[in-house]
């Protein structure tokens, strides 16, 4: 080693210095996690065709996953949901009296049918664009075999998007301006508290 490029003391790196590490700028901001670090080295070793090919699979899931979570059993459902609580309790004391008083407070949110149907099929379509998007920059890349696991995928897709249409044609075949048809729900219309109140 020459004088100029670390033989002299004091020169070279110091100790703990990263530079020569392949994700140095990532050693840096990541926290000091074994299991960040075992996923760094994964996607490492993995080609971008896997990674977008991961991408496809876990947005799939959360399609599916999704209709499970957000079905609607029928047209009269409605989920009471505790928003926000609140307790006061007062204490007085006089040389004669004591008193204590208690308050509560609760506020809930009504989450009726149509409109949690709504925006069901409003993320589902927008999941749905994603999820084609993906499988689109997939297909530009893949192999054969890689192509006829877009092919199955793409079967799936269509009979989700089969059940989709179906929920929409329920829903525009609601009652118009009573806030439960599709047109009322895609404009953000929600007639049903203006009529009530």
């Amino acid at each position: 080693m020459c004088w100029v490029h670390g033989g002299a003391p004091g020169s070279g790196t110091q100790p703990g210095q990263q530079h020569a590490l392949k994700h140095g700028f990532s050693a840096r901001i990541m926290p000091d996690d074994p299991e960040i670090k075992a996923i760094i080295e994964e996607i490492d070793i993995k080609s971008p065709i896997d990674i977008l090919w991961d991408q496809i699979v876990i947005q799939y899931a959360a399609i599916a996953r999704a209709q499970r979570i957000m079905y609607v059993t029928d047209k009269g459902e409605m989920i009471k949901e505790l928003k926000r609580s609140y307790e006061k309790s007062t204490e007085r004391s006089t040389t004669k009296t004591n008193s204590n008083s208690q308050e509560c407070e609760y506020e809930y949110e009504f989450q009726f049918s149509w409109d949690r149907q709504a925006t069901f099929l409003i993320a589902q379509s927008k999941a749905m664009a994603t999820l084609e998007k993906l499988i689109a920059r997939y297909e530009a890349m893949a192999t054969e075999e890689q192509k006829l696991k877009v092919a199955k995928l793409k079967q799936d897709m269509e009979i989700s998007r089969e059940r989709l249409s179906l929920e929409k044609a329920k829903l525009e075949s609601g009652e118009p301006g009573k806030g439960n048809t599709w047109a009322d729900l895609t404009a953000g219309g929600d007639d049903d508290e203006s009529e009530e109140s």
